[in-house]
């Protein structure tokens, strides 16, 4: 069985100490990334701004895919492109 398995199916066969343990480390993870959520979404927002820029500018160096790039700049709005900077 796997970890995460092994918390959800805990019950009363579990001493005492091991339900407080899973119960504490389940309270525990759930705060910190409650309390840091808006640290994980901008962290997750700068790796896809910088991954969507790049693919989009690779598209437009393919003339098959220029059109869908040209588009996707278009909608993605100034933020798009080397020379550009955006500050959220």
């Amino acid at each position: 069985m796997s970890d995460s398995e092994e918390i959800w199916s805990i019950n009363e066969s579990y001493s005492r100490r091991d339900r407080v343990i899973v119960t504490a480390v389940v309270e525990m993870t759930t705060y910190i990334v409650t309390l840091n959520l808006d640290n994980l979404v901008r962290a997750i927002r700068a790796v896809y701004s910088q991954r969507r820029i790049h693919l989009v500018e690779q598209a437009a160096e393919r003339s098959e895919w220029r059109a869908v790039s040209h588009r996707s700049q278009a909608s993605l709005g100034p933020s798009t492109g080397k020379d550009s900077h955006r500050n959220d």
